[in-house]
């Protein structure tokens, strides 16, 4: 029986509705599941957080490679079912709650050192996801995500484009974008193309580097993506100077010194071009 007509066997027989507004669709492709977890390079030590189970196919999947899959689950339809589906696994925990909110040190205990992360992210709530997992604190040691392809092409620069989301991915580590996903993938189709992305993630940082400083750099040069970045920093108080004339005057200078055109746009940017520039701003 192929992986679309289990999922409409399943759909119809508890009488589900998939969610639009949480993202619900279910990919059919097992194929693609195999392209998943191909990529997660996975092992039988390895704990796995997983995003939005819904039926638990790609979560069975994991549990036959990975010593622990722990499942996070908002819906409680989809955590009830998938808890069912997946009973016969011991080392398959679901839980159900808010991947944005739910205690992770306390579900992975001393994993949240080591853990992998994968998912099939909600479209609306990507960038809330990757600003929570890609910190110090939560950094996994690789993620395997899916999102939308136009998403997934900032990240990984496909267009040699820079954004916000691009910069701070690459401050934690290197991606990759693997597979475009066509939305004929999925029950029901979504309106867009998905993409995987690979995340490898490195652990070791400049101590002189505040995350939150430098990423209000970042954000703040973006704030106006048309404009010349130099036109977006002066317009911010980054630079504790009161007059905007001699604000401009000390980011010229800041640009001349670490040869930076003045006529540049965010997203022309490398991070290495961002962290030149935050090294820079600091000692005003």
């Amino acid at each position: 029986m192929s992986l679309a007509i289990e999922i409409k066997n399943i759909l119809a027989k508890y009488k589900i509705q998939p969610n639009k507004f949480r993202g619900q669709n279910f990919l059919i492709n097992e194929n693609i599941i195999e392209r998943i977890i191909e990529g997660a390079d996975l092992n039988s030590n390895d704990v796995v957080l997983e995003i939005g189970p819904g039926f638990g196919f790609l979560t069975r999947a994991l549990a036959q490679k990975v010593k622990q899959v722990v499942a996070v689950e908002l819906d409680n339809d989809l955590f009830s079912i998938c808890q069912k589906l997946c009973r016969d696994y011991e080392n398959i925990k679901i839980i159900q709650g808010d991947i944005l909110k739910v205690d992770l040190n306390k579900i992975l205990g001393d994993s949240i050192y080591s853990y992998k992360l994968i998912a099939n992210i909600p479209y609306r709530i990507t960038g809330l996801i990757l600003r929570r997992f890609f910190s110090k604190e939560l950094l996994p040691r690789l993620a395997v995500l899916m999102m939308q392809k136009e998403v997934a092409e900032r990240i990984t620069r496909k267009n040699n484009k820079g954004s916000i989301l691009s910069n701070v991915i690459e401050f934690y580590g290197e991606s990759k974008f693997i597979l475009k996903v066509p939305s004929g993938n999925f029950i029901p189709s979504p309106k867009v193309d998905s993409a995987i992305v690979k995340i490898i993630s490195r652990r070791i940082f400049s101590e002189q580097i505040i995350e939150k400083e430098l990423f209000n750099l970042i954000k703040n040069g973006f704030s106006s993506p048309r404009k010349f970045l130099l036109n977006n920093l002066v317009a911010y108080d980054i630079i504790k100077v009161e007059n905007k004339d001699e604000r401009r005057a000390v980011w010229e200078k800041v640009f001349e010194e670490i040869k930076i055109d003045k006529q540049i746009r965010a997203e022309d940017l490398l991070l290495a071009d961002w962290l030149k520039i935050y090294n820079s701003m600091i000692i005003f």
